[in-house]
């Protein structure tokens, strides 16, 4: 029995850990993000670029440091790059 139990709990630790710990790495991926100090654009917009759609998003948008893949960078930086500000649907 006690090996039993002992395989279980290195099966669970192998295998994916508790639940408590999938919520928390997936709740690392999704809590917005904020420009790093280093980043400055003299006369531009910082904006969050979306690197899987290449969409770009302002301060105060609600995907603005929040998608999965994404980094901040200058707009201007951005245009140049080929991204561009987000297609909205109305």
């Amino acid at each position: 029995m006690r090996s039993l139990l002992c395989a279980l709990l290195v099966g669970l630790l192998i295998c994916g850990g508790t639940a408590e710990a999938k919520r928390s790495s997936r709740t690392a991926h999704t809590s917005p993000q904020t420009p790093p100090a280093s980043l400055h654009c003299e006369g531009d917009k910082v904006v969050w670029v979306n690197t899987r759609s290449h969409a770009y998003h302002f301060e105060g948008d609600a995907s603005f440091g929040n998608t999965r893949h994404g980094k901040f960078m200058c707009q201007q930086d951005a245009d140049k790059g080929g991204f561009h500000q987000p297609k909205r649907h109305h």
